[in-house]
């Protein structure tokens, strides 16, 4: 009987053993996971900030497009005003020199 209780008992450390060895292999692999985890996370945010300096660049050319494109509304509006101005004093100029001739 005392045979059967040391035998029971080896069988209970053995087991014992056992069990902590899966539990700290558990352990090691869920520390490991956690790992990975806070690695995909930090990847996540890179990327966020990557996309967000973009999108801001993107924000940043869409505003030089609108102001390009009012400057360039802007100079095409001072350009026709200067044409139409030289055209007028070509006619005018025009016009003058037919009634210059005309009263020879």
């Amino acid at each position: 009987q005392e045979e059967e209780q040391e035998e029971v008992h080896d069988n209970c450390k053995r087991n014992e053993l056992i069990l902590s060895n899966k539990l700290e292999d558990s352990k090691n692999k869920l520390k490991e996971q956690e790992n990975q985890i806070e690695l995909l996370i930090g990847e996540l945010e890179a990327q966020e900030q990557i996309e967000a300096d973009q999108t801001n660049k993107i924000c940043i050319l869409l505003d030089e497009i609108v102001s390009l494109k009012s400057t360039i509304k802007t100079l095409k509006e001072e350009n026709e005003k200067k044409i139409t101005k030289e055209i007028n004093e070509k006619k005018t100029e025009a016009e003058k020199q037919e009634e210059e001739r005309e009263a020879k």
